[in-house]
């Protein structure tokens, strides 16, 4: 899935649409590792998600996925320097966003865990 997705982006890298899928790609592989235990394997593919995610937010500094899958993606992959900002960019970034209220929420907890709080 990984080098389709990859594949595909380069054939149209403006694409936010096309490119947030190799994040996305690399996101599920991340949880599959994490799940089954593989916690340190997990990071560098947590971290290889977020720079998809980056190239989506280069293009639309907006997009609410973008900003919510990063930001989870730096919590898990344990990066205690980068999470607490992009978590918080994401809570800001879609508070009006009322599909994503569950995911919110979690953001909330997360970032709370690094011993910051955020306005609901």
């Amino acid at each position: 899935r990984v080098d389709a997705a990859v594949a595909a982006a380069k054939s149209d890298p403006g694409n936010p649409d096309i490119v947030i899928e190799v994040g996305h790609a690399y996101f599920e592989w991340a949880v599959t590792l994490y799940e089954a235990g593989q916690v340190s394997a997990s990071i560098p593919v947590w971290k290889s998600a977020v720079s998809y995610y980056d190239d989506v937010l280069a293009i639309d500094p907006s997009h609410d996925i973008a900003l919510g899958n990063k930001a989870f993606a730096l919590y898990y992959a344990q990066d205690a320097e980068l999470a607490p900002a992009a978590l918080q960019a994401f809570i800001d970034g879609a508070a009006d966003n009322t599909t994503l209220a569950p995911q919110l929420e979690n953001a909330r907890g997360m970032l709370a865990e690094f011993g910051t709080t955020t306005t609901p």
